[in-house]
């Protein structure tokens, strides 16, 4: 068993579950993110990366969030980017992420769906920004009919 999944049960003795954390560390982190750790541990970051399904939305989307957030965040308060902060929180959504199973991931993206719907109702950079995106999807669209 690996070090990182030995304090979850619903992993003890399941290979599938060892399988999937095993394939969704290679293709984001590269090396496994322990629990609370302060930053994606070093070595080939995103070495194999790939743009499979799902994967843009669910993973590096909100790694570019987590940084767009707070770069907005220390701007409207004059201060340098906290990237102390962005490190810890990008390791946090790299271990969430690697340690999902698929099994959990569908009600993961229902509940995502309506805090983002609600979070971008209730703030008008979100709406600007969300505003821009769609904007720029359709503006390129052709470009990302090979992502579908």
């Amino acid at each position: 068993h690996s070090p990182i999944l030995s304090n979850h049960s619903q992993y003890d003795g399941c290979c599938q579950h060892f399988y999937e954390w095993n394939a969704r560390c290679q293709v984001t982190t590269w090396n496994p993110t322990p629990k609370h750790a302060m930053k994606i541990p070093g070595g080939p970051i995103d070495y194999a990366a790939k743009h499979w399904s799902g994967l843009i939305r669910e993973y590096y989307v909100k790694r570019a969030k987590i940084l767009l957030l707070q770069a907005l965040k220390d701007e409207q308060n004059h201060q340098p980017l906290n990237e102390t902060h962005v490190q810890r929180r990008l390791a946090q959504h790299a271990y969430d992420w690697t340690t999902t199973t698929s099994d959990t991931a569908s009600a993961a993206r229902t509940i995502a769906t309506t805090i983002r719907t609600q979070e971008v109702a209730t703030c008008p950079k979100l709406k600007r920004l969300l505003k821009a995106s769609k904007d720029m999807l359709e503006k390129y669209a052709a470009w990302f009919k090979t992502c579908q």
